[in-house]
C-alpha cells in the first residue's frame, strides 16, 4: 500500500526530543514496515534525516495527496491557533481529511486528542477568508479510529462529544512501541528504591500519587523528577505525611537512564485510564530493568504482565504491600534480578513483529 501520514498539532520530526515526537515517528516507521509511507508535516532546516521515513512539507504537497495513495493516516492533536496566528500546516491537514479519496485511518493514543472540528475558530480569525467550510469542516462518517484504550466502548463515548462520530474503533497495543527503545544494561547497586517522573498530575490522579509515594519510612528512598513540585499538591491532602525527594526535569531522552538508578516504580494513571488503557510508560521501566509494581485499580485484568509469578509480585492495591516487597527485593538481589528479567522476557515485541501487526491491521480494514 501507499501511505499518507499526517500530524496534528505537532510535528513529524526530532524523535528524541520528546514523547510527542517520539510517539509521531514511532507510528510511521510501524507503517513502513512493508507499505510505501510518506510523511507530510512543516520541515524545519535545523531537522535530521529520519532513517526509514519519507518526509514532504505539507504546504507544498497537500492538494497532491487525493488520487495519489491508497490510505491516509492522521496522527492524534490539537489544532490550536496560539495568540490568533495563522498556523497553514496545521490547517491543511484539514483540507486533506476532508478532500482525500480513500480510507482515513485516525490513530488515537491519547484519549484527550479526539478529532475535533475547528471550523468555527477559523472563519471567525482576520486570515479565515481564505479558506472554505467545504475544505474545513470535517463531515465525513468513515473514520475509522485506531486506539490505545482497549476499552472500545469508551472512545464511542468521547468522539460522541465531539461531533465526528468514527465507522469503526478499533484496538492496537501502542503502548508496546516503547520497545522501540533498547533495553538498558543493568547498573548493579540502585542508589534509589522507588522512583516516579512526570512534568505534571491531573487532580484525579493526586491521590493515587499520594496514596503509593508518600509517606514511606525512612530505610525506604522514594524520588520525583520532572517539573512537578511540593507545592502542586493539596496541603490538606499532604499534611504530616514524609515527602518523597524533588529533582527537577530532564531530557526526554535521558529518561530511561534516570530510571535505571531505582529499584522500582508503582505504574497509575488517570481514573479514566483505569481498566481502560495501559500507557507505554509500563514498559520503559521494563526496559530501565525497574521493578514495575502495578496498581491493581489500572490494571485490573492484569494485560500488562501475563506470567503468573508477576502477577501476583508486581500487582499492589496498598502501600503497606509495597513497602514489603521493596523489602525484600532490598534483601534479596537475585530475586530482584529475576524479576526484572521475568518482566522482559514476559511483555517484549520486536520492532518488526509489532510493525508487521499493525500493517497487518490496515490492510485488513
Amino acid at each position: 500500500m501507499k501511505i499518507a501520514v499526517l500530524k496534528l498539532g505537532g510535528r513529524i520530526a526530532n524523535e528524541g526530543h520528546g514523547i510527542t515526537a517520539f510517539e509521531a515517528v514511532s507510528v510511521s516507521k510501524m507503517l513502513s514496515y512493508s507499505n510505501h509511507v510518506d510523511c507530510f508535516t512543516k520541515i524545519s532546516n535545523k531537522d535530521k534525516p529520519i532513517s526509514e521515513l519519507n518526509i514532504l512539507e505539507i504546504t507544498e504537497h497537500y492538494n497532491k495527496i487525493s488520487g495519489n495513495y491508497d490510505a491516509l493516516v492522521v496522527l492524534n492533536g490539537n489544532i490550536n491557533f496560539y495568540g490568533g496566528v495563522e498556523t497553514p500546516e496545521q490547517i491543511l491537514n484539514l483540507h486533506i481529511i476532508n478532500n482525500f479519496d480513500g480510507p482515513v485511518f485516525y490513530i488515537f493514543i491519547d484519549t484527550l486528542l479526539p478529532l475535533k472540528n475547528v471550523w468555527n475558530s477559523v472563519q471567525r480569525k482576520p486570515w479565515g477568508k481564505k479558506y472554505q467550510e467545504k475544505d474545513m469542516f470535517i463531515t465525513r462518517k468513515d473514520i475509522i479510529y485506531i486506539t490505545m484504550c482497549y476499552d472500545t466502548n469508551a472512545v464511542y463515548k468521547i468522539t460522541n462529544k465531539t461531533g465526528i462520530n468514527p465507522a469503526k474503533v478499533i484496538y492496537f497495543p501502542f503502548e508496546k512501541y516503547a520497545f522501540f527503545n533498547n533495553r538498558l544494561e543493568y547498573i548493579g547497586t540502585k542508589n534509589i528504591d522507588l522512583i516516579y517522573g512526570a512534568n505534571s498530575f491531573r487532580n484525579k490522579r493526586e491521590k493515587k500519587i499520594i496514596k503509593f509515594y508518600f509517606d514511606f519510612p525512612e530505610d525506604i528512598k522514594v524520588l520525583f523528577y520532572g517539573k512537578m513540585k511540593i507545592e502542586d499538591f493539596n496541603t490538606k491532602l499532604v499534611d504530616k505525611k514524609r515527602f518523597p525527594l524533588f529533582e527537577g526535569p530532564i531530557k526526554y531522552n535521558e529518561n530511561l537512564i534516570k530510571m535505571n538508578n531505582a529499584l522500582c516504580t508503582i505504574n497509575i494513571s488517570d481514573t479514566f485510564n483505569e481498566g481502560r488503557q495501559l500507557n507505554p510508560r509500563i514498559y520503559e521501566t521494563v526496559l530501565a530493568n525497574v521493578v514495575s509494581f502495578m496498581d491493581i485499580d489500572y490494571d485490573p485484568l492484569r494485560k500488562a504482565f501475563k506470567d503468573p509469578e508477576l502477577q501476583d509480585f508486581l500487582y499492589v492495591k496498598e502501600k503497606n504491600e509495597v513497602i514489603d516487597k521493596i523489602k525484600k527485593l532490598k534483601l534479596d538481589n537475585s530475586f530482584m534480578k529475576k524479576i526484572i528479567n521475568l518482566q522482559y522476557q514476559d511483555s517484549f515485541i520486536s520492532q518488526n513483529d509489532l510493525s508487521e501487526k499493525f500493517c497487518e491491521l490496515i490492510s485488513s480494514l
